[in-house]
């Protein structure tokens, strides 16, 4: 198998995907061993197919995989040509660090899920709506043009939806499945609106690469690519939880677990990265605006984030805000044309963020609780769990030699040498309060005393099951970051590390900055320690630097009350303009002008009536008094 098989990579899940909604039923166990089959062969599929786009290369480039099937096919009116829309699919290092993210994640969780989901009454929708979500993002990765790839899109955001609100029945769920739909739809608009500015002037294709060459050849002018690229990058911003349509992202924590780590690691989330990145050409080519765009709403939601995550206390919302954290820095890099140091962050993100959303699971689930401010202590019953989630922590924080460090320090690094020196020093800010709120949720959920006695009764070490995909993400969590050495890279099969498989035209191999370790370590260890102190025991001194600073407390509480600013906007101003077009259009258009205008007739006509008498005197007096007005004016005009 070669890249001109990849289609079958969602294709299988699709496939499963179809026959579990037909006959998931009447299958054995629900038929979760059918979506978990679909998805592992995806996973193998992926080596064969890395594997030829390896042997292709010739050293200084890659020879990308392209595969298309014509879909729709019409002539343009008037204009001679002939437009065809292809279903079509293409293979580079950027497609294949996504396809090995999504595929291992998804496998991850729905082996873990097995055991999560055991006993649910819709256990076999949950492993229906899976598959599809997994295809629907393997579509996404793999689309060669716009029009696939907004399909995807839009399928990935239908799927979250279905899994957000999962349990529907629970108001707090529907509300956040509406919430996260509504959201992400107005970024949408913006991409679709991209999508077809770039059609409109381009090379009439939805080709990504034949509007990227067509870009490079001077084919869109600076200020019309600018809108577009903009517009394409809101879509990216409501899909990755970007400011300010972040608001989204927290409440999704109401789906199931292991749905969380999926939306998180591998799926919706990093979907608007990967555009980004996907696109980056035409973002360098439009206006320097729109990069710096790109890297100002990364870096203002790497900042809003980690203080948000101080303020919080259900464990899976500030994994979430470390999500937000994480989104936020891929989007810096991005912003610094750096498409390596993004990628490198996303793979690395895949594993340590899906082995803390899964152990956040697995406390869930023996606990049956996930507000920290009742947990506590349960290092001692469920010691895999704490081992494997300080290890994500630790990743999360960016402590070497965990995968996170890596990938942080490279975007240090990038940032430093852009001579994006503010942007450097705010990001160097952000690890001490990313160490801070990330050993807050480590302490405050795993060691010192309980601080519910039932709940840590209740807690105990969880089957093989969910433990395993911990493990195994937790060795990745650990050993990933290693893929940006040279030596790595050639035991894995390519040239040089992480960097040059993804732009190996260009190498950007990875440079280890000692300064900038050295630096992104003290701050992030010295977060790591303060917060030790901060919440050791019973967080007395927590308590007190919080009454001491109470404003500040209570605005992060309420998440800047942005949600709060939303809902007034929406009450006084989105209603309020609605409620002000649906009285214009019910009494201008409808009662003044399409009633007003059959009243006027009617009116004419019960006058009109009155003309008719039957009287040949009346016909008489009309006659001459027509003709006396008609002499009157006739003079009038004479003189």
């Amino acid at each position: 198998m070669g890249m001109d098989q990849a289609w079958l990579i969602p294709a299988i899940p699709a496939a499963a995907f179809v026959i579990l909604l037909i006959f998931g039923p009447y299958l054995p166990r629900k038929g979760d061993w059918l979506a978990i089959a679909a998805i592992g062969t995806s996973f193998i599929l992926v080596f064969p197919v890395l594997a030829d786009l390896l042997d292709q290369a010739d050293g200084t480039t890659y020879v990308a995989g392209e595969k298309a099937w014509e879909w729709l096919s019409f002539d343009l009116a008037g204009a001679g040509e002939t437009f065809n829309i292809e279903i079509g699919f293409y293979v580079d290092p950027i497609t294949i660090v996504m396809l090995a993210v999504v595929t291992l994640i998804a496998l991850m969780v729905q082996v873990y899920s097995i055991a999560y989901m055991k006993g649910d009454s819709r256990y076999g929708w949950y492993f229906t709506a899976m598959s599809l979500f997994a295809a629907s993002m393997l579509t996404l990765v793999l689309a060669n043009n716009l029009l696939l790839l907004y399909a995807g899109w839009e399928a990935v955001g239908f799927c979250s939806f279905l899994l957000i609100g999962f349990w529907y029945e629970k108001r707090s769920a529907a509300e956040a499945a509406k919430k996260a739909f509504i959201t992400t739809r107005i970024g949408d608009v913006g991409l679709l609106i991209g999508i077809i500015m770039l059609w409109l002037e381009g090379p009439n294709t939805f080709n990504i690469q034949e509007i990227i060459a067509f870009a490079e050849e001077g084919g869109y002018e600076t200020t019309y690519l600018t809108a577009a690229v903009l517009f394409l990058f809101m879509g990216a911003l409501g899909k990755s939880g970007q400011f300010p349509l972040h608001v989204w992202l927290p409440d999704a924590m109401e789906g199931p677990t292991p749905v969380s780590a999926l939306i998180h690691a591998a799926t919706m989330v990093v979907a608007g990265v990967y555009l980004v990145a996907r696109m980056l050409p035409l973002f360098e080519l439009a206006d320097p605006i729109a990069l710096d765009i790109v890297l100002v709403v990364g870096l203002i939601t790497v900042m809003i984030s980690a203080t948000m995550g101080l303020a919080a206390t259900d464990i899976k919302r500030v994994i979430a805000y470390s999500t937000l954290n994480s989104l936020g820095l891929m989007f810096v890099a991005l912003g610094s044309s750096a498409v390596t140091a993004a990628m490198l962050y996303l793979f690395v993100h895949a594993f340590f963020k899906a082995l803390l959303f899964l152990g956040a699971g697995s406390v869930i689930h023996a606990t049956e609780e996930q507000d920290m401010n009742r947990l506590g202590g349960l290092a001692a019953k469920m010691p895999i769990t704490a081992a494997m989630f300080a290890i994500g922590t630790l990743a999360m924080i960016g402590i070497i030699p965990l995968s996170g460090f890596w990938a942080k320090d490279e975007v240090l690094a990038v940032t430093r040498e852009e001579q994006h020196i503010v942007v450097y020093l705010v990001l160097l800010s952000s690890l001490f309060i990313t160490g801070l709120y990330m050993t807050r949720l480590f302490v405050r959920t795993f060691l010192f005393a309980p601080r519910e006695q039932e709940v840590y009764d209740r807690a105990h070490e969880n089957g093989l099951l969910i433990t395993v995909p911990l493990l195994i993400l937790g060795l990745l969590a650990t050993v990933g970051g290693f893929v940006v050495f040279d030596e790595v890279g050639e035991a894995l099969g390519f040239a040089g590390g992480f960097g040059q498989f993804v732009f190996l035209h260009e190498a950007h191999g990875f440079e280890f900055h000692l300064d900038v370790a050295v630096t992104s370590t003290v701050l992030a260890g010295g977060g790591v320690v303060f917060g030790w102190f901060l919440w050791r025991d019973k967080a007395e001194l927590a308590a007190s630097v919080r009454d001491r600073f109470a404003p500040i407390s209570t605005l992060l509480a309420n998440r800047y009350y942005i949600d709060e600013i939303y809902q007034f906007a929406i009450d006084h101003i989105v209603l309020g303009a609605g409620a002000l077009i649906a009285w214009f259009d019910r009494v201008v258009v409808n009662d003044a002008g399409v009633n007003g205008s059959a009243n006027i007739g009617y009116l004419a006509g019960f006058e009109a009536k009155f003309l008719q008498t039957g009287r040949l005197p009346n016909y008489a007096l009309a006659i001459v008094a027509g003709i006396l007005l008609l002499s009157v004016v006739m003079l009038v005009a004479l003189v």
